[in-house]
């Protein structure tokens, strides 16, 4: 009866294994066909900078779940390795040679459920995205904040920068772009509280139970 247990726990283990190097294949044959297509984009800069946001957040989904079947416990994630991968491939994509823009990352210990840890993930990505493109058009140098913490049972988590800011008529509920609108989707799957703040910089916080 041991044995029975021990062969299918291996059996099990391999085709985890094999799941593993399926799930990561595929997102790279995504991200792939979405580079050939930019590279062919390039001359239609609204459309390259479409598919260059979707191609980010193929990224951010892919890199979870490469986290996911490197750990013993898949069904959840440990925020401080997938959250530092997730923004240092942005600052890859976005910070060009003649900017400094600094980015600063404080992630304590959280570990989340992988639906909530996703969220989250997409969530920095369209925030930092956010920050990289707009907050500096007009300055050569910046500084972006990524912080999250633990307080009590709720996850605290800030994205923020020192660039320029916020229309004083700024709200987050009139807000029709797309990024907005996929963080409020993906804060309200996981039901958490936004708040952006548009002075000295732009700050979002998101509020969520563990």
């Amino acid at each position: 009866m041991r044995k029975e247990v021990e062969r299918a726990s291996d059996r099990l283990k391999k085709h985890m294994q094999k799941m593993q190097h399926q799930v990561k294949n595929d997102f790279n044959l995504l991200s792939g066909i979405m580079l050939l297509q930019s590279e062919a984009l390039k001359d239609n800069s609204e459309l390259y900078e479409v598919l260059q946001q979707n191609m980010n957040r193929i990224k951010a989904v892919g890199l979870l779940y490469e986290q996911a079947y490197q750990h013993t416990t898949p069904d959840h994630i440990v925020l401080p390795e997938y959250i530092r991968a997730v923004a240092q491939s942005l600052k890859s994509t976005y910070v060009v040679p003649d900017k400094d823009i600094r980015l600063d990352i404080h992630v304590e210990c959280v570990i989340l459920p992988v639906e909530k840890a996703r969220a989250c993930g997409l969530i920095i990505c369209e925030a930092l995205t956010n920050s990289f493109k707009h907050a500096f058009t007009e300055l050569r140098q910046g500084s972006i904040t990524l912080s999250i913490i633990l307080s009590g049972t709720q996850v605290v988590i800030e994205i923020r920068d020192n660039g320029k800011g916020l229309p004083a008529t700024f709200s987050i509920e009139q807000v029709r772009s797309s990024g907005m609108l996929l963080i409020r989707s993906f804060a309200s799957q996981i039901n958490a509280s936004l708040e952006i703040i548009g002075t000295n910089g732009t700050a979002l916080r998101v509020v969520l139970k563990v």
